[in-house]
């Protein structure tokens, strides 16, 4: 049961190098089993003593990527309402899975709670484990393993999340956001030079913490992005050094599967989209000789579906000129769907098909969000994300049941899900019924928003 088969899983890169590729472990069906039944005691009882740090996102129930984005652009857009400069390190830990200490982790665990038997357990089932490689026909020897959590098991991220959580305490001055060995740290201030010296008074925090743990960074990914006005000839470089080395600052980095941009204008994550999407059209073309409509739905909400919802509530409300191209990549594949011609209008098809439009998608995924948000559906630190007309007016009004619309000083504020997601609240809350359960709320969510559609082009 202790017995691992470590399939390499690529990454993105040279092929040929070893560190661009995952190692996934393959374990026994009997270890998972046992696994899962400790996992569901350990997690009851980590979520009711509130034990795991409150912005960690990663491998959580109700904690998803797309809310670690909103609540980093809130932080940064609360920064540049005020006139101010935010900094964002992006830290790439150095096999961050494979070198967990684990007679730190135990220790942690002892610390949170997990004594006694229990931790007897997780120590049984992290010593003396074994694995070997399998890469397309070969197989290498069997070799011990001393360190680290099996990536591809049950109870492997769980700890991880034990192991790091306390990173997000260590700090004077850093905002924190995890999720997992994915983590940012978050700085505002009134200049760069400010900026600049924020940060290094923490660098030692950081350096420390990972000395203690035992972590290590690849300071060739690691990056520094800075969001605010721009100077010193356009460019906001500051002078931020790990163990001697320079961070890097950037222009744009990946984040969660998202292209950031100093901007958040989301033009390069939009572009690259656009090409994903471009070859699931090209699966749907290829099939249409041979598939029937209903079929070809399918396939659409296989491989197109999913790129223009992911984090749509983040980009999708991004300038017309950015989200034409995939809008337009949509609608192609909406007429290859029905069989129409170029020109012939969509938005028929659209409704015959119950298929959302893109603008409405972005439109469906805020009332979404906010439906999760009035029902309490949303981890706590969303609880005082808007606010409610009658917080601010004891007297009852007509709109009283309302969200209160923020004042928005920038154009990234007016465009944010904070101000959108209360006029498009305001906008469909009399026609949806809050107290339904959430799979009716999205159903006539749907059929509200593609009702309205026409056979106007």
């Amino acid at each position: 049961m202790k017995l691992a088969n470590i399939i390499p899983i690529f990454k993105a890169g040279d092929t040929s190098i070893i560190g661009n590729y995952r190692p996934v472990s393959l374990l026994t069906t009997v270890s998972k089993v046992f696994e899962r039944a400790f996992y569901s005691r350990l997690l009851t009882f980590i979520t009711h003593h509130k034990i795991l740090y409150e912005l960690q996102f990663g491998f959580r129930g109700g904690h998803s990527t797309h809310l670690a984005v909103i609540k980093l652009m809130e932080n940064i857009i609360t920064s540049l309402e005020k006139g101010e400069f935010s900094a964002v390190i992006f830290l790439d830990f150095s096999k961050a899975f494979d070198t967990v200490n684990h007679s730190i982790l135990l220790e942690k665990l002892n610390h949170y709670g997990i004594r006694g038997i229990a931790n007897n357990w997780v120590r049984s089932y992290l010593s003396d484990r074994t694995q070997y490689c399998t890469f397309g026909d070969k197989k290498s020897s069997t070799s011990s393993v001393s360190c680290g959590v099996p990536q591809g098991s049950i109870l492997g991220p769980l700890l991880f999340l034990v192991y790091i959580n306390d990173l997000g305490t260590i700090f004077s001055h850093f905002k924190t956001i995890l999720f997992a060995d994915d983590s940012n740290l978050i700085i505002n201030g009134k200049s760069l030079q400010e900026l600049e010296t924020k940060i290094n008074l923490d660098i030692p925090s950081l350096t420390n913490w990972l000395q203690t743990n035992r972590l290590s960074l690849n300071l060739q990914k690691t990056h520094l992005m800075v969001f605010g006005k721009k100077t010193r000839h356009n460019e906001n470089i500051l002078n931020i050094r790990i163990d001697g080395e320079q961070i890097e600052t950037v222009n744009h980095t990946k984040f969660l599967g998202l292209i950031l941009d100093n901007d958040l204008s989301w033009k390069l994550h939009l572009a690259h989209l656009s090409k994903k999407l471009s070859k699931s059209i090209g699966i749907l073309s290829r099939a249409r000789r041979f598939l029937n409509k209903s079929t070809l739905r399918q396939l659409y909400y296989s491989f197109l579906y999913p790129y223009l919802t992911y984090c749509n509530i983040i980009w999708g409300n991004a300038s017309q000129s950015a989200l034409w191209p995939i809008f337009r990549t949509q609608k192609r594949a909406i007429r290859i769907i029905d069989n129409i011609r170029r020109r012939d209008s969509t938005k028929l098809t659209f409704k015959n098909l119950k298929i959302l439009r893109l603008p409405d998608i972005y439109t469906f995924s805020v009332l979404l969000f906010v439906y999760k948000y009035k029902n309490k559906l949303l981890p706590n630190i969303f609880d005082n994300f808007y606010t409610m007309n009658s917080e601010i007016h004891r007297h009852a009004t007509r709109y009283a049941g309302h969200l209160r619309v923020p004042v928005a000083k920038t154009k990234l504020a007016s465009t944010f899900i904070k101000k959108t997601g209360v006029s498009i609240w305001n906008q469909f809350s009399d026609k949806l019924d809050l107290k339904s359960k959430i799979g009716l709320f999205k159903q006539k969510a749907i059929i509200l928003l593609t009702e309205e559609y026409s056979l106007d082009p």
